[in-house]
């Protein structure tokens, strides 16, 4: 039962037990309204002592798409062992260019610009399969940012000049470290010392976009170069959907 199906019936059951004097005076009619309306507010999302609520996470169903970041438009073709898309026929994600071929160590590049959709999630989980071209420093990280902006054409309305386009980034005038600074920072990637070859794949942590397009940045600070292709390495966002159940 939705809300206002709820709080209607809760209304009529009150002016069941009220006079029809009462119904005349415009302050009581308001009242009335307005009891209806906490009540049934209070049933279904407090609890209310009257209604038993249930928090579910809704599993992938395309709507809203999990984001892939990755080479698609050349080398990216990972093994199914570290592939972590939803599907792979675009089905349940929506593919975005970001190269990460060769990426050195303390270098930057930028994705193409997103649109999350109209009904993004509130929240997304972040994962990521990276491969380098050597062994990382251990606990060094790969970090990752996020641009969040209010509009769908790629070089309007970024923060920290970012494009909007695949490529490399280095911030304002190449003062990348102070740049950075000015976008949404995400759990970073901590790397484990494999040698090269190795496929590294873990959790980014969780992160709530702020509006409705954006691009994502991969800094590497690994302390190894990124691969000299991008066959295996990609991020994805995956939407988590809270679903209330009474």
């Amino acid at each position: 039962m939705t809300f206002d199906e709820l709080a209607l019936e809760i209304l009529r059951e009150l002016l069941r037990k009220s006079g029809v004097r009462e119904w005349a005076d415009e302050e009581v009619r308001q009242a009335i309204v307005q009891a209806a309306a906490e009540m049934a507010w209070n049933i279904l999302y407090l609890g209310g002592g009257l209604m038993p609520t249930k928090t579910l996470l809704t599993p992938m169903d395309g709507t809203p798409k999990q984001i892939c970041f990755a080479d698609h438009a050349a080398d990216f073709n990972p093994t199914a062992a570290n592939d972590l898309r939803a599907s792979t026929d675009g089905s349940l994600e929506l593919d975005v260019q970001l190269d990460l071929t060769s990426l050195a160590n303390g270098a930057a590049c930028q994705s193409a610009k997103v649109d999350l959709g109209a009904h993004w999630a509130e929240e997304c989980a972040v994962r990521a399969a990276f491969e380098l071209a050597a062994t990382p420093t251990a606990g060094a990280i790969i970090q990752l940012y996020w641009a969040p902006s209010h509009h769908a054409t790629a070089g309007i309305g970024n923060p920290a000049n970012i494009t909007g386009v695949d490529g490399a980034y280095a911030g304002y005038s190449a003062n990348l470290a102070s740049s950075v600074v000015q976008l949404q920072m995400l759990k970073p990637f901590v790397c484990t010392v494999q040698a090269s070859g190795t496929i590294q794949v873990g959790l980014a942590g969780k992160f709530r976009p702020t509006h409705r397009y954006g691009s994502l940045v991969v800094l590497n600070a690994s302390g190894a170069a990124f691969h000299s292709d991008a066959v295996e390495s990609h991020i994805v966002f995956d939407p988590i959907l809270p679903e209330f159940q009474n």
